[in-house]
């Protein structure tokens, strides 16, 4: 019974891998292009959502669902505040320390769900999504940084799909790592 148990597990455990690294790269930059036209054409509160639908979709994380919301998902500031009160997240640490860029690369690689943060006393003023793929050098004091994703809401033209983190920030010292348990 324990050999069924875990090979059942394990083949659960690969079917939600192969679902994360194959298709969420095509969702993700077809919803770069949806935000990109939204931003230009509307600036409105629904704009500032996608960075929670991202993680929904590359992810799986219902966290920011919020009936009632525009796009019926919680903005970027909320976001951020239900990461940092939340227990079903936890903060790894500095994006300027390699070891937790490393294990943040690794995590996404496995399934969970990690974002960068920019804080600030509202929630944030940005989020990075980490995503699945490898360490590569980000030019900043010799890092390996890992792959991301992001929607910068006030510069629209600057999102991204599959870049390294440190395209996100002007530095990485202070960026804050969180991880989904």
């Amino acid at each position: 019974m324990k050999k069924i148990t875990a090979l059942f597990s394990g083949v659960l455990f690969m079917g939600s891998l192969m679902s994360l690294t194959g298709d969420w790269k095509t969702s993700v930059t077809t919803m770069l292009a949806d935000f990109q036209s939204c931003s230009t054409a509307k600036k409105g509160a629904e704009c500032k959502t996608y960075c929670a639908k991202a993680i929904k979709t590359m992810y799986g994380v219902n966290d920011f669902d919020a009936a009632g919301k525009p796009g019926g998902m919680l903005d970027v500031n909320g976001v951020a505040n239900y990461i940092k009160k939340s227990s079903n997240w936890k903060l790894l640490g500095d994006a300027g320390t390699q070891d937790i860029l490393t294990q943040a690369e690794t995590l996404a690689n496995g399934g969970k769900a990690v974002v960068a943060m920019m804080e600030t006393d509202n929630g944030a003023s940005h989020i990075s999504i980490i995503a699945p793929g490898s360490l590569v050098s980000c030019g900043k004091a010799g890092l390996k940084c890992p792959n991301s994703v992001s929607f910068f809401i006030n510069s629209p033209d600057r999102s991204y799909v599959g870049k390294p983190l440190a395209y996100s920030f002007k530095t990485l010292e202070g960026i804050k790592i969180y991880a989904r348990n």
